[in-house]
């Protein structure tokens, strides 16, 4: 196993693409469909990584990382936001509340996410 990644995604389409490429690689990855159940899954399941969208039913992206960077536990697991909110305030926030990159999916293939992903493993995060 390359890695234990979360994905906290909505789109089951693209949540679907990503994480069976993904798989194809080597990582066990958990999606979850809405930011709350997503968030008490990476406080108790011991993620590397975790892959989030910023909308989000219940509890949005943002909150999601903000809450994840507040917990004893949390804290420690890299967020990658993959998005499409383009804008520039979105990303200025999410690498604030400490992202460590930022990609929005309109604009990335599945495979270029795939890549990054393994980049990141391969440097430690």
């Amino acid at each position: 196993m390359a890695g234990k990644i979360a994905y906290i995604e909505d789109e089951a389409f693209f949540a679907s693409i990503i994480k069976r490429k993904l798989e194809e690689k080597g990582f066990e990855v958990d999606v979850f469909s809405d930011g709350e159940s997503g968030l008490a899954a990476v406080r108790n399941n011991g993620y590397q990584l975790v892959l989030l969208d910023l909308i989000l039913p219940k509890i949005d992206g943002l909150e999601v990382l903000r809450l994840l960077k507040e917990d004893p536990v949390g804290k420690h697991v890299p967020v990658v936001v993959l998005s499409n909110q383009a804008g520039e305030e979105n990303h200025k926030k999410a690498m604030e509340l400490g992202a460590k990159a930022y990609y929005v999916k309109v604009n990335s293939m599945p495979n270029e996410i795939v890549n990054n992903v393994q980049t990141f493993f391969a440097q430690g995060g």
